[in-house]
């Protein structure tokens, strides 16, 4: 039996859809199968012998398009589903095997789904998202949102095995009869590991990767740290990387004047070498992370709270979505109820509160959390029983 995993994402190395793939595809490989990954991304690295390109040990084939601006705009947007699929034909794949789609785009979704009805062949998607028209510039009818919102509404029940991050996704699914499970986020906790040596006993260092459109509340976040005392917000540092200060100007509108209330207290790293990265987060106590309490993040799981996690950052978070269920609160993070400033405010108290050794304790327990919950070797024998390779 081969697997192939066909993806609208930049593999490797393109963001956290390539990550999900490329756990999905070692825990599928540690059980035995073949796994054979084809996607939009750039080609790097030598060919091998066989006719692949490797990364982490998995072998990927990527479409080729050239370096045209618009040829490659073009290609993604409706081209991209039927380029996989001629690399996909190359291996005459039949019923023995396994289709597996990782993407929205319907244009990209389609042909793959259909290619796999023809052939009689089982095919399983992924859905990692429930898009609504408020994340798109004029809404309902944006084309992007009317593409994933077709693949999301019609063509995922079609295809009927359904890959789901949140269990909202998979109660959607469950209603249309789907044959569904629920996977949150994989990570590989053997490449993280914490420095136990460093604690800054001076400061507390916060720190926010990603980009606060329509999930991450960012000026509750910063108007809670602004509510803390004198003498509790000078020892706070919060670093931001991932995005860049205009970027968040954008998220906070009306309130950006809120970044020059935080001053000094406000680190913009923007984007990093992995390296740059790697050492930045060796030196982090807590990720923090408040989240609207909306249909978008309720559906999504947050790919940065395991990684940052299995580097032993422990999350001061709220309650939106699954992934506060694999959290235990004074423990392992401090969680919140709701996307309020007061909650958040209480939250971050908490946190100053703990000592050196109770600090390097709970870091301890978030890496130990990732570990037990999030690391894709602890989610193995469930993927490969939802597949039937097992």
């Amino acid at each position: 039996m081969r697997i192939f995993i066909c993806a609208d994402i930049h593999f490797p190395r393109g963001d956290a859809g390539a990550n999900r793939i490329q756990y999905v595809a070692k825990a599928i490989m540690a059980a035995g199968q073949d796994v054979v990954i084809i996607s939009c991304g750039r080609k790097d690295g030598e060919l091998n012998k066989d006719g692949f390109f490797y990364y982490d040990g998995i072998k990927y084939k990527n479409i080729t398009v050239g370096n045209n601006k618009i040829l490659k705009i073009l290609n993604k947007k409706i081209f991209s589903g039927k380029s996989v699929l001629n690399i996909l034909k190359q291996f005459n794949p039949s019923e023995k095997d396994i289709i597996y789609i990782y993407g929205s785009n319907s244009l990209f979704v389609y042909p793959i789904m259909k290619y796999a009805e023809r052939k009689n062949i089982c095919s399983y998607i992924e859905v990692v998202e429930w898009h609504q028209p408020y994340q798109y510039k004029y809404g309902s009818v944006n084309p992007g949102y009317i593409s994933s919102n077709k693949t999301f509404e019609s063509l995922a029940p079609r295809i009927g095995n359904v890959l789901a991050i949140s269990e909202k996704i998979a109660d959607y699914y469950k209603e249309k009869k789907c044959n569904v499970d629920v996977f949150p986020v994989f990570i590989d906790t053997d490449s993280q590991f914490i420095n136990s040596d460093f604690l800054d006993e001076k400061y507390v260092h916060l720190v926010y990767p990603g980009k606060p459109q329509t999930k991450d509340n960012i000026a509750t976040m910063i108007k809670a740290m602004l509510l803390l005392p004198r003498e509790e917000l000078d020892r706070c540092v919060f670093h931001i990387t991932g995005t860049t200060e205009s970027a968040i100007c954008e998220a906070l509108g009306n309130e950006r004047d809120l970044l020059d209330a935080l001053g000094e207290h406000i680190i913009f790293h923007g984007w990093m070498e992995y390296d740059e990265l790697v050492d930045l987060y060796q030196k982090m106590d807590f990720l923090y992370m408040c989240r609207f309490n909306n249909e978008v993040s309720q559906a999504n799981f947050p790919s940065k709270l395991p990684e940052l996690m299995a580097w032993g950052i422990a999350p001061i978070c709220n309650k939106v979505g699954d992934y506060y269920r694999y959290l235990e609160d004074g423990k392992n993070a401090f969680i919140f109820d709701n996307d309020s400033v007061d909650d958040c405010v209480s939250a971050l108290k908490r946190a100053l509160k703990l000592s050196e050794e109770e600090k390097m304790i709970m870091k301890r327990n978030a890496r130990q959390c990732a570990i037990d919950h999030f690391d894709y070797r602890s989610w193995q024998k469930k993927l490969t029983d939802f597949l039937r390779l097992s």
